[in-house]
C-alpha cells in the first residue's frame, strides 16, 4: 500500500467542527476501527491546502489548522500515505520495562502502593489500552499522555520511553472524572480500569469504575466493583447512598445494593444515649407572711355506706399454644399515636439512620427495633429478608 484517500461529506465536516470531542486522537482511533487492515497510526495523514500543497497532520494543533484551512470546502479529502522508510513500530515486539528509579517526579508512595514486579506488568498493559489500535507507538503518543511520557531516540531504530508513574496516575484520574462529567461513560470506564490495573489495592479507582459501570447499566459489574472498593477500604456510606452516578444501581438493584453496603452498616457505632438538657437554676421565691385566719370547721360527714359488691363472671383461662407468641403488636396498636410517639422518642437515632437508608415507615420499623433491641444491622437484614 502506498496511499489511499478518505472523503468526508459536508455533514461529516459539520459534525467534526461542532463536536468538541472529535480531536486528532479521536480521528485516529476511528480510523483504526473503520480500517483495521489498511490503517495504523504510524501512517502519514495529509490534506491538500488551498495552494495545492500536501500538508502532514501529526498533532491536535495541525488538525485544527487543517479545519481552518478547509473551512469553506464542501468536501474534505484526507490522504493516508506510507512513510519514506516503510519501517513501523507496529511490527516491533512489545516494549519491556528495563528499570525503575526515584526522582522528584516519582513519589515513594507509588512504589509502596504497587510493588515493582506488579508495575513491570501493569504499565505496558495499561498503556496499550490507551493507544489507538492498542499498540504502543513511541512517535504517536495520545495527546493527553504526552506530559507523562518522554521519548528518546536511540541508534539502530530503538527508542526509550520514560514514564512518570505518579503523573500517569493523576492524568488517568483527571481524564476519567472529566469523561464522566461530560457523559463519555465508556471513556471513563477505560481510564478507571487502567487505573485499577496500576493500583489494584486502591479503593478509589474501583469505586469510580463502579460508577462508570452503573452509568452504562452494567449492573453486575457495578456491584462487583462496589463490593471490591468497600473491601479495599472505601467507607463513605453517605456518599455511596447519594452519589447520582450510582442511581441506576440503587433503583434497579435495591436489594443487592443494600447487601453490598451491609459491611459499612455493621461498622456504624451504636447511637449514644442523649445527654439531658441543662436546666436553669431555680430561684428561691420570697414568701410573704400571711395574716392568721381562724381555722375553718369541717362540715359534718354522713356515715359512709358499704359499697354493694357486684358479682362479675370470671372468664375461664384458655390454654396457650407453645407456637403462639405471648405478646404481639397489632395494626391498631401500631397506629396508636401514643405508642408511635414513645417508640420514636426511644429509637430516635436508629430511626434517623434507617430513614437515610431509605426505610421510612416508622410503623414497621419501631416493632422490629423493639424485637432486636435497637440493632440497625439486624433490623435491615430482617426487612431485606421479608422483601
Amino acid at each position: 500500500m502506498s496511499t489511499f484517500k478518505i472523503f468526508f461529506s459536508a455533514d461529516n465536516i459539520r459534525r467534526f467542527r461542532t463536536d468538541s470531542r472529535i480531536t486528532f486522537d479521536a480521528f485516529v482511533s476511528l480510523m483504526c476501527k473503520q480500517y483495521p487492515q489498511l490503517f495504523h497510526p504510524e501512517l502519514r495523514i495529509q490534506y491538500t491546502d488551498t495552494e495545492g500543497d500536501r500538508i502532514d497532520v501529526n498533532s491536535q494543533l495541525e488538525w485544527e489548522e487543517m479545519e481552518k484551512e478547509l473551512a469553506g470546502e464542501p468536501v474534505v479529502k484526507i490522504h493516508v500515505v506510507e512513510g519514506k522508510t516503510g519501517q513501523y513500530f507496529k511490527d516491533a515486539p512489545s516494549p519491556d520495562p528495563l528499570y525503575f528509579y526515584e526522582s522528584a517526579a516519582l513519589s515513594k508512595k507509588v512504589v509502596e502502593d504497587a510493588p515493582i514486579e506488579h508495575l513491570k506488568e501493569g504499565i505496558p498493559l495499561c498503556l496499550r489500552e490507551l493507544f489507538p489500535g492498542k499498540k504502543i507507538l513511541p512517535h504517536h503518543i495520545p495527546q493527553f499522555l504526552a506530559p507523562c511520557i518522554a521519548v528518546t531516540d536511540l541508534p539502530h531504530g530503538e527508542v526509550d520511553l520514560d514514564v512518570d508513574i505518579g503523573l500517569l496516575h493523576r492524568i488517568l484520574h483527571d481524564e476519567g472524572m472529566r469523561a464522566l462529567e461530560e457523559g463519555r461513560n465508556e471513556d471513563g470506564k477505560k481510564f478507571f480500569s487502567c487505573l485499577c490495573t496500576l493500583k489494584p489495592a486502591d479503593s478509589n479507582p474501583h469505586y469510580n469504575l463502579a460508577c462508570s459501570e452503573s452509568l452504562l447499566k452494567n449492573l453486575e459489574a457495578a456491584l462487583a466493583f462496589l463490593r471490591k472498593s468497600i473491601e479495599l477500604g472505601f467507607n463513605n456510606l453517605a456518599h455511596i447512598q447519594t452519589d447520582p452516578d450510582l442511581e441506576n444501581l440503587r433503583t434497579l438493584c435495591p436489594v443487592q445494593f443494600q447487601e453490598a453496603c451491609l459491611p459499612l452498616l455493621a461498622a456504624l457505632p451504636e447511637p449514644a444515649e442523649p445527654e439531658p438538657l441543662p436546666q436553669p437554676p431555680v430561684q428561691p421565691q420570697k414568701v410573704e407572711p400571711q395574716p392568721e385566719r381562724e381555722p375553718e370547721r369541717e362540715p359534718e360527714r354522713e356515715p359512709e355506706r358499704e359499697p354493694e359488691i357486684e358479682t362479675v363472671p370470671v372468664p375461664v383461662a384458655q390454654p396457650v399454644k407453645e407456637s403462639e407468641v405471648a405478646f404481639q403488636l397489632t395494626d391498631s396498636m401500631l397506629m396508636d399515636p401514643t405508642l408511635l410517639s414513645s417508640g420514636r422518642n426511644k429509637w430516635f437515632c436508629e430511626l434517623t439512620i434507617l430513614h437515610e437508608l431509605g426505610f421510612l415507615s416508622d410503623s414497621v420499623l419501631i416493632p422490629i427495633l423493639e424485637a432486636n433491641n435497637g440493632s440497625i444491622e439486624k433490623t435491615v437484614q430482617e426487612i431485606l429478608c421479608s422483601l
